[in-house]
């Protein structure tokens, strides 16, 4: 089922206790916070002492004041980029007002603001993809969809507000393009599969596999990691070596997931060697201390690749867990890997989530550092592409969607997509590619095809809180 925060999986440590009642005084709750911090914090070390904070702060406050490293102070939190940007607290007791880590109900579809007015007013929105069996797919929400008016409020509307709707449990829609209706949802638990869409083109020079991955997730017992692994075994038995990943839309997720998609792909005799290494407080800026991880073996992935040529689509949105994938690939494939798109966003931390029944707060920490196997880091300003592509049919910068608009976007699959068809392109011309091994999807209103989500800053984030790189770690006190 869909998880608002992907922290939520494999191991969980549990320290015996007893269901005590539970404390709300401030400077008890802040010292717990200061402890369980000090612990697992990758920046454990530039805290001040306990003795110096002012332990009567609200515990949102004394944690941003006393907590969160902050390289350059002067610059907002965002622009921070050497800083912790990422880190978060979040209140969990009955009067919380956004959701907890442990809701699963979503609507289904993710979108992005396609213009600003007055700074911040969004004027409307347009979706980038819609999941498969969520009530979005059964309500008919499509990608390229625009819409307008939110629960009865016409557009522009302020971020805060359309977040702050979008996070109820329903909204209805006013589509205006590409023909106007009103869709009305109901957050509901669904199976939220990563894979929007795989297709393979086979009238290309020889045959090219193309998936788009959403999220990086095991799924329960494994299941999504079963399902990502027969795709590949298709692709192996079609002949698949040249490979298109869609990372656009991907904010993140499970570190174990992101090892087992890299797996999945690289070149065989790379099997077994160094996926990525992790800095921890303990071995903070002593790069012989990093722990490494290693891609799986042959013997524990069947449906390896090998592919010889790889080609990664990104965006802005692309983030955290897809980050580290690419990062961790680009040393091994040298010139046959090429990152279409545009700039990613920036991330290469991870961390995990610490819950404590005696207390009302969620914790989730940056605890560990990524780097590759040559122990390089250095993207906190994101991944640039090898190629630079927008992914608007045509060119320009009003907002007009229409059948002959510059910002329209195709489904998925079409070779028409300027990122899609540049990898194609380069693969033996997307002219060739009209063939796929299952026709019909590419016009199939039923297949994934729609909208994307911000997080909270410039994505609309309809799956909160914000995807990470997550150790996969929930700490239960």
């Amino acid at each position: 089922m869909r998880k608002s925060f992907l922290a939520l999986c494999a191991l969980t440590l549990l320290c015996g206790c007893k269901r005590d009642r539970v404390i709300t005084d401030t400077v008890s709750v802040n010292d717990w916070i200061y402890d369980r911090m000090k612990e697992e914090y990758l920046w454990s070390a530039q805290m001040r002492p306990l003795a110096e904070t002012d332990r009567s702060l609200t515990p949102t406050d004394f944690f941003d004041t006393y907590i969160r490293y902050r390289q350059s102070p002067s610059v907002p939190l965002e622009s921070d980029l050497y800083g912790d940007r990422f880190s978060a607290i979040l209140f969990t007791g009955q009067t919380a007002t956004r959701a907890s880590a442990s809701d699963d109900a979503a609507f289904g579809f993710g979108f992005e603001a396609r213009q600003f007015v007055s700074g911040d007013q969004v004027l409307c929105g347009q979706v980038i993809y819609v999941h498969k069996g969520s009530p979005a797919e059964r309500a008919g929400l499509r990608r390229g969809d625009c819409f307008d008016v939110l629960n009865g409020e016409a557009m522009p509307i302020l971020q805060s507000r359309y977040r702050q709707i979008l996070q109820g449990g329903k909204v209805t829609l006013k589509v205006y393009y590409p023909e106007e209706r009103t869709i009305s949802l109901v957050a509901q638990s669904y199976d939220d599969d990563p894979v929007l869409f795989d297709t393979i083109y086979l009238d290309a020079p020889r045959p090219v596999g193309y998936v788009v991955y959403n999220r990086f997730a095991e799924g329960g017992d494994g299941r999504y990691d079963r399902e990502l692994e027969d795709l590949f075994a298709r692709f192996r038995t079609a002949g698949v070596q040249d490979l298109i990943l869609d990372l656009r839309y991907n904010g993140g997720g499970e570190l174990t997931a992101a090892r087992y998609l890299a797996s999945l792909i690289v070149r065989r005799d790379c099997l077994g060697k160094v996926f990525i290494y992790k800095e921890r407080n303990h071995s903070f800026g002593k790069p012989d201390a990093f722990e490494s991880e290693a891609f799986l073996s042959a013997g524990q992935v069947d449906a390896n690749l090998d592919a010889e040529r790889l080609f990664v689509l990104t965006s802005g949105n692309t983030a955290s867990a897809s980050e580290l994938v690419i990062h961790a690939l680009k040393p091994y494939y040298g010139t046959g890997m090429t990152v279409i798109g545009r700039r990613t966003r920036g991330k290469n931390l991870g961390g995990i989530t610490i819950t404590n029944r005696r207390y009302e707060w969620e914790l989730h920490p940056v605890t560990i550092r990524v780097y590759n196997c040559e122990k390089v880091s250095g993207y906190e300003a994101g991944i640039a592409p090898d190629v630079e592509r927008d992914e608007f049919v045509g060119s320009g910068s009003s907002w007009t969607p229409g059948p002959t608009s510059s910002w329209n976007i195709v489904p998925f699959g079409d070779p028409t997509d300027p990122l899609l068809g540049e990898a194609l392109d380069r693969l033996g011309g997307r002219a060739a590619v009209s063939t796929l091994l299952r026709p019909g999807t590419l016009n199939d209103t039923k297949s994934p095809a729609a909208g994307l989500v911000p997080p909270v800053e410039c994505r609309m984030v309809l799956d909160l809180p914000e995807r990470e790189v997550s150790e996969g770690r929930i700490v239960v006190e």
